[in-house]
């Protein structure tokens, strides 16, 4: 009878049986292998998708508030380090989200909301650097972070 009235109490207070939520301050996207390459120039522009985004997605079928955080340039062959970049920008779909400026290869977030374009089973990437640029191949990675916010909630 008492679990009888704590389950109607429940019920009629219109509040969740279980409501669970949890952050996470970055989760990293990479796109490894990037080939540049050796130019004469002093910037390029590079394209390529990130296919592979089922794990995020698992997360989008929460309730969910993604924000990107930052991204990072990191040399994989025929550099040690990029310092020769001056600046450097990260599209998605056209739209410019991250850059920088003199502080390269760390990228600061100039849009916020990651929900949309993580949501989509394919982003188009853009990424466009200049300075003295190497006139050898090399090749870099590219991570992508994010942070957020998931919950869930069951009701009566």
């Amino acid at each position: 009878m008492r679990l009888a009235g704590i389950a109607s109490l429940i019920l009629l207070t219109g509040c969740p049986l279980v409501r669970v939520s949890a952050s996470f301050e970055e989760v990293r996207i990479t796109r490894s292998d990037i080939h540049v390459d050796g130019v004469t120039e002093t910037s390029i522009s590079r394209s390529f998708a990130i296919d592979d985004l089922s794990e995020i997605h698992e997360l989008l079928d929460f309730d969910a508030d993604l924000q990107f955080v930052r991204a990072e340039l990191r040399p994989t062959s025929g550099v040690t380090d990029l310092t020769f970049i001056d600046t450097a920008s990260i599209g998605f779909d056209g739209t410019q989200v991250y850059s920088c400026d003199g502080d390269c290869p760390n990228l600061s977030a100039i849009q916020s909301s990651a929900v949309d374009y993580l949501a989509a089973d394919s982003i188009d990437v853009s990424l466009d650097v200049s300075g003295q640029l190497p006139t050898n191949a090399w090749t870099l990675d590219v991570d992508v972070y994010v942070k957020g916010h998931v919950a869930y909630e069951v009701n009566p």
